[in-house]
């Protein structure tokens, strides 16, 4: 059986590649608490309690991409829920 290869999706032509694995493991690298995605906006991390950019060169996610990626690590009941609470709000995930 093939192990799934980890999510990638690009961003924007010509912006950089978001890697979901490698920003996960650079935000452990330097200590942050946690990743935020939102749709529109460029990936960022939670370092020392303050919201940092995860890269100089990432493009904003687009709507498809952030979905891409919720779908990929959430659970069905969890992306249902958000779907459900979610239309039009900036609440995340």
């Amino acid at each position: 059986m093939d192990t799934p290869s980890p999510p990638s999706f690009r961003a924007d032509a010509g912006g950089g590649r978001f890697e979901l694995v490698t920003a996960l493991a650079h935000a452990v690298e330097l200590g942050a608490s946690d990743i935020h995605l939102k749709a529109g906006h460029h990936p960022r991390m939670r370092l020392h309690g303050e919201l940092a950019p995860l890269s100089g060169d990432l493009e904003p996610l687009t709507p498809r991409e952030t979905e891409q990626i919720l779908h990929r690590v959430a659970s069905a009941s969890k992306i249902k829920t958000f779907e459900w609470t979610s239309p039009g709000s900036d609440d995340t995930v």
